[in-house]
């Protein structure tokens, strides 16, 4: 047993699960302090985050509105975990998605003739590239000139916020609200009928497909290419990869325009299928929570799928919380959770070292 948690790879991948338990720790602690049973806190939060009572399926539409909230946070977490494959700290996902959301809004607005199978495919395609030109800027300034990307992508992200700001205001501006863009046109929504009846009401929509079929792609890239290989090696060692013939420059600025790319599809998804315009001033919190799947989810494809899941979970089930218990629990109680378990996924060097020492204690003892 301590032979198998010294393992470098079973480490890696307990810590996930051991900050994972520590957030849910924090939740009982936080239930039982407003007087709440904790076992109670968290049938209401799986029974408003699935649908599930009693044993039964009884709210499809709740299964719809997980998959929806999954989408964007699928999209996002790939995003930062294909950055950090490389070596590359892409905090800018939110501005990416926001500008990616923006190119599909602007056009979905617009072209009232185009046909659904036109129109659909054009504002994907203009969130993919919107993003990842967006990424271009930190990722040219990162291989050229050795800046940092952590604060050029950070402020990519106000820059972000003020250009829709300056875009919506003066292009496509909503006739009822100053404060957020027209509605896109129906032949542009990522919405299908089909969908929406299958759960009962629920947005999700095809941007459901589009994540998925991102993560395949991302795992294709990383495991089998040897442009994915390449990737890799320059996260691993830049030194030796450039020793070895890789032209690391290069394979930076593929990686960030890449993030980049798939941060403006988690734009398209969200903006387009989650809801049906943009809004001014507020910037997407998806490019943080994208930080937390990669880590939980050990940057692998269906590590983020996973973890996407878990984070839909919480923030689904949530109100159903506040709701049912009796006594109030504050608003910030899953909030509270998932900041935990992002706090000990960004530490999980701790639970690695803390599961070694453990690992090792029992043969150090025997050898006195």
């Amino acid at each position: 047993m301590r032979e198998w948690l010294k393992k470098e790879k079973t480490l890696e991948r307990i810590a996930p699960f051991a900050a994972i338990i520590f957030g849910l720790l924090v939740g009982v602690l936080l239930i039982a302090f407003t007087k709440n049973s904790p076992a109670e806190g968290f049938k209401y939060l799986f029974q408003g985050a699935t649908g599930f009572k009693g044993g039964e399926l009884q709210n499809l539409k709740k299964i719809g509105n997980l998959l929806l909230t999954a989408t964007p946070l699928i999209l996002a977490g790939l995003a930062v975990a294909f950055s950090f494959r490389t070596g590359i700290f892409n905090i800018g996902v939110s501005g990416q998605m926001l500008i990616g959301g923006l190119a599909a809004t602007v056009i979905g607005t617009q072209f009232e003739t185009l046909p659904r199978l036109v129109h659909v495919p054009l504002v994907v395609i203009a969130a993919t590239i919107a993003g990842a030109l967006w990424a271009f800027v930190p990722a040219i300034l990162k291989a050229k000139y050795k800046v940092n990307e952590v604060v050029t992508t950070i402020m990519m992200n106000y820059i972000a916020l003020e250009t829709v700001s300056f875009t919506v205001r003066n292009f496509i501006q909503s006739p009822h609200f100053d404060t957020e863009s027209a509605k896109v046109l129906p032949s542009a929504t990522l919405r299908v009928d089909w969908m929406t009846q299958l759960f009962d009401r629920s947005n999700v929509n095809m941007g459901l497909f589009i994540a998925i079929i991102a993560a395949i792609i991302y795992a294709f890239i990383l495991n089998r290419t040897t442009f994915g290989y390449e990737l890799k090696a320059v996260g691993f060692n830049k030194d030796a990869s450039q020793y070895a013939g890789i032209k690391v420059n290069r394979r930076i600025l593929h990686a960030l325009m890449i993030s980049g790319a798939m941060a403006g599809l988690a734009g398209v998804t969200f903006y387009l299928g989650n809801t049906d315009h943009i809004a001014i001033g507020k910037l997407p919190t998806y490019g943080f929570d994208g930080i937390v799947i990669a880590l939980l989810g050990l940057n692998s494809a269906i590590g983020i799928v996973l973890a996407s899941l878990l984070l839909a979970f919480f923030k689904v089930g949530a109100g159903a919380v506040k709701a049912n218990l009796e006594n109030n629990v504050p608003n910030q109680l899953v909030p509270m959770i998932i900041s935990v378990i992002i706090y000990f996924s960004a530490t999980s060097l701790l639970f690695k070292n803390m599961i070694k020492k453990f690992a090792t204690s029992k043969k150090k003892g025997g050898n006195k």
